[in-house]
């Protein structure tokens, strides 16, 4: 399936080419920021238990990825095809379809819903350009656009109207043929079929909310629910500072939930279940954290992230704790964490605050290095990826490859692309990958899919 999109890689030219990389690039960081949102929900929810709820972000940074790579391709298909002849479009759209499975693979299945919407937003477009060429014999016209929307808007008549064309006019203008042998049309199709794809989570949520809103107009009067949806928007608007300064003693993103939603309902929501503007708790708490955008629900975690940071810095200064340092276990700030934890200068809640924040500075230097520093003694990282990977592979006997990615939660892609050398050291995925080289993160067989009998 890979070599599907390198085949269709060969045949764009160099500036086509240069627009998917582009595309390529940022899926690759839209997946890191996925990642790094996960490690935020971990630490914001003080839990190290990877249910739904805190991997969601990672899911919707690679349906994300998926959509803006599947975008970039299909509109340097696009401009390989003729708009005018159908036979042109037809083997456009069909292709388009083969892309979907490469680039799922690759980036992750979890883009099936956005690519699926983006394929049927591909098919009408496309569909609907040809009728968009001018029928006018006696002028010649200039159709240009950057999107398929902008040409799809169609042209004015002199009485402001346009009229669809009937089915014998759409088959003629689809194919080219035309009676009017002496007609001089020039016609530029849209130099994009699609646009830059919106963010999975922010549309997904935009449809929620919108649903929420329709179900809390449903049987009320308009005057009565406008009230309501005030009400609401006030609240917000006031719990907002809230979650910005959470108070020292919030424990995680949950307490700091619960505090919020019940000021803010004790304050804003009238006590008597007559009053038009009474609100049950339940489904007031659920349109106040998770509605809008951003939601409170991402404040708070952002909030509560900047919080353990700020502590952790002030416990290095106070634990005289080292940073940033290339690793943490079995070095010199393990010991002095572990001293200061002991004689109580450091507070054990912020711990991994102050592990998270000496890694991710490490990985910046690094970064801006270009290359990772070997220096771990036992089981050190040295040599080239290949190098370091036969010498783990040797010490675990009966490890496979499968193993390693499935212990560093890492696609096939990313393992084959750091085995190369082609994936940057100061990465999310590098760093994984040689967490388990490293054994900071523990090596785990992966589980052998049940048979079929």
């Amino acid at each position: 399936m890979g070599d599907f999109l390198a085949e269709l890689f060969e045949q764009f030219d160099e500036e086509e080419r240069a627009r998917i990389r582009e595309a390529e690039a940022s899926a690759i960081e839209k997946i890191e920021q996925g990642t790094t949102a996960v490690n935020d929900r971990r630490r914001a929810s003080g839990s190290r238990e990877d249910n739904d709820w805190v991997l969601q972000p990672e899911h919707d940074a690679r349906a994300d990825a998926a959509g803006v790579v599947f975008v970039a391709y299909v509109n340097a298909l696009w401009l390989k095809t003729d708009a005018a002849r159908a036979e042109s479009i037809d083997d456009f759209l069909a292709t388009a379809e083969k892309l979907i499975a490469p680039v799922l693979t690759r980036y992750g299945w979890e883009g099936n819903g956005l690519i699926d919407e983006l394929l049927g937003l591909c098919q009408r477009n496309a569909t609907l350009v040809p009728f968009t060429q001018p029928t006018n014999a006696a002028s010649t016209t200039f159709s240009t656009g950057d999107s398929a929307a902008d040409s799809l808007q169609g042209s004015d008549h002199a009485d402001g109207h346009t009229e669809a064309p009937d089915a014998t006019e759409q088959r003629e203008t689809r194919t080219g043929e035309s009676r009017d042998t002496d007609r001089s049309t020039i016609y530029f199709p849209p130099q994009a079929i699609l646009g830059s794809p919106d963010s999975w989570r922010k549309s997904q949520r935009r449809y929620a909310d919108l649903s929420a809103w329709y179900a809390r107009q449903n049987g009320r009067h308009p005057t009565e629910a406008k009230g309501r949806e005030e009400l609401l928007k006030d609240a917000r608007n006031w719990a907002e500072g809230l979650v910005r300064e959470p108070a020292n003693d919030v424990q995680d993103v949950f307490e700091l939930r619960s505090r919020v939603v019940k000021n803010a309902y004790d304050r804003f929501v009238p006590t008597n279940h007559q009053d038009p503007n009474f609100w049950h708790f339940a489904e007031f708490a659920s349109a106040l954290w998770e509605e809008g955008w951003p939601p409170l629900e991402d404040l708070a975690i952002r909030a509560i992230v900047a919080s353990q940071e700020r502590a952790a810095a002030a416990a290095m200064a106070v634990g005289g704790i080292r940073a940033p340092l290339t690793r943490w276990a079995g070095t010199e700030a393990d010991s002095s964490r572990s001293k200061a934890i002991t004689q109580g200068a450091v507070d054990p809640l912020i711990t991994d605050a102050v592990k998270d924040a000496e890694i991710r500075g490490a990985r910046q230097i690094e970064a801006a290095e270009d290359k990772r520093t070997p220096s771990l003694s036992g089981g050190g990282l040295v040599g080239a990826p290949e190098d370091r990977l036969s010498s783990f592979m040797q010490e675990h006997p009966g490890t496979t490859l499968a193993d390693i990615k499935y212990s560093g939660n890492v696609f096939t892609a990313e393992f084959q692309d750091w085995r190369r050398g082609k994936l940057k050291s100061g990465s999310v995925m590098s760093g994984r990958i040689e967490d388990v080289l490293s054994g900071v993160t523990p090596l785990k067989k992966k589980p052998r899919k049940p048979r079929l009998e």
